[in-house]
């Protein structure tokens, strides 16, 4: 990609986490060039994200429950109002970060010099495993290798605490921030990835006994949570937050712990220290090498590990390589870093 391209397309629809990885594109372009005008194809549920983060110059939103799981009428009338949107366009690149099929046919009728698509599995023109996908995503928009470090910073986000979550601006304890859900979306639940909820549970007594303020957060599906922490001194905001929400009380608590999820990826973005567990994916293809981030990978050591071939998961009754991660172990890792603060 050379300095002269003016307008680029990327289309990043989501998840939560696939979308946060591929802001690091947005940083490299306008290091590259900040006369560079960025367009954002995404899905309504990251919008907040890309707004918060402020460096796109448009953003197009579209719905993509109605896209993939609407009626036909649904999916036609989807389709149309984005065409509406972006149909005068004409951009010097189009850097799709799908694999997908269906997003390259969704992006036949836009006009572009070079085109530059994810594939999977197709060499280069794929992630290479054990490589952050953040950098990768450069890496194939660019259309050759690059030094990471060149034209690059990580994008960190802030939001100020609304009225009603002020109680949280006055630290009483060390705070930290358990996300015992996600691990899906409007397409599938990947529940392979989560940590076990009664660990959660088993983590979230050892820190309350040991003095630390221990908030649950997740979305309103997540509620399925909520009854295995009844009577336990904690603060449960599951299903009264959003991502702006989020980012400032994660700007506000000192650790975030959770599995390989939407929430993992706004702490990382957010600054706060985070402990990732991780299992059947592998952590460093999930976040950056950063000093506030850490993790635990179980089952390391199993044949099965990792299981996730970029699209599905191995049939797993047991989930070995997540049980294999006690709370004690995440336990010592919080009271290690902490003690480094």
């Amino acid at each position: 990609m050379k300095n002269k391209s003016k307008k680029i397309l990327i289309v990043k629809i989501g998840a939560i986490g696939d979308v946060i990885m591929c802001l690091n594109t947005v940083e490299y372009i306008k290091g590259k060039n900040k006369e560079t005008k960025v367009f954002w194809l995404c899905g309504k549920g990251v919008e907040e994200i890309l707004r918060l983060y402020g460096k796109i110059d448009y953003i197009i939103s579209i719905n993509e429950e109605k896209l993939f799981k609407g009626n036909f009428l649904e999916r036609i009338a989807e389709i149309f109002s984005l065409y509406r949107k972006l149909w005068f366009n004409f951009f010097d690149l189009i850097f799709i970060g799908h694999s997908d099929i269906r997003y390259r046919i969704l992006c036949l009728p836009f006009f572009c010099k070079i085109k530059r698509v994810f594939k999977r599995n197709k060499g280069r023109s794929g992630i290479i495993p054990g490589r952050y996908h953040g950098f990768e995503y450069i890496r194939i928009l660019e259309g050759e290798d690059y030094s990471r470090k060149e034209f690059f910073t990580f994008p960190k986000l802030f939001y100020n605490l609304q009225s009603e979550f002020s109680f949280l601006v006055e630290k009483k304890a060390r705070r930290i921030v358990l996300a015992p859900g996600g691990a899906k979306n409007y397409l599938r639940d990947d529940k392979v990835r989560r940590w076990p909820i009664d660990y959660y549970v088993r983590l979230a007594n050892m820190l309350i006994e040991n003095k630390f303020e221990v908030i649950l957060i997740g979305a309103v599906s997540d509620k399925w949570c909520e009854k295995y922490f009844t009577n336990m001194k904690l603060i449960n905001l599951i299903g009264r937050t959003n991502v702006k929400d989020l980012i400032a009380i994660f700007n506000h608590s000192d650790f975030l712990v959770t599995h390989d999820s939407g929430p993992l990826h706004l702490g990382v973005i957010s600054g706060i220290k985070v402990i990732g567990i991780f299992g059947p994916t592998i952590p460093y293809e999930k976040l950056p090498g950063l000093s506030h981030i850490d993790f635990v990978w179980g089952g390391r050591k199993l044949a099965c590990s990792p299981c996730y071939d970029g699209k599905d998961y191995a049939l797993c009754d047991e989930n070995k390589c997540m049980y294999e991660v006690t709370p004690e172990i995440i336990f010592e890792k919080i009271i290690k870093n902490d003690s480094n603060t």
